[in-house]
C-alpha cells in the first residue's frame, strides 16, 4: 500500500513549498510504524497550475491495514 503526498498551485505565480513527515506522539501497538519515513523535508518550486507528488510512503508489511500517526508540516511563499 502507498500513500502519496501531492500538493497543487492554484495561484497565478510562482510558489516554494516545503514539507515534513514525522511520527504525531508514540505509535500504539496497533498502529507500529510501519513505514521509513524520510528524514529531511522536501523543498519544490511550483509554477501555475503544477501539480507535483512530493512524497511516496510504501508500507513495509502491506498486510497490516493501519498507518501509524503522522504530522505533516507544510510551509508555502510566493517567489518573485
Amino acid at each position: 500500500m502507498v500513500l502519496q503526498l501531492e500538493v497543487r498551485n492554484k495561484t497565478g505565480g510562482k510558489v516554494q513549498a516545503k514539507v515534513n513527515v514525522e511520527l504525531n506522539g508514540t505509535p500504539s501497538p496497533e498502529n507500529l510504524v510501519n513505514v521509513n519515513l524520510p528524514v529531511t523535508p522536501c523543498n519544490v518550486v511550483l509554477f501555475s497550475g503544477d501539480t507535483r507528488a512530493l512524497r511516496f510512503l510504501v508500507k513495509i508489511d502491506p498486510s497490516k491495514e493501519a498507518w501509524a500517526p503522522m504530522k505533516l508540516t507544510f510551509e508555502s511563499e510566493n517567489v518573485a
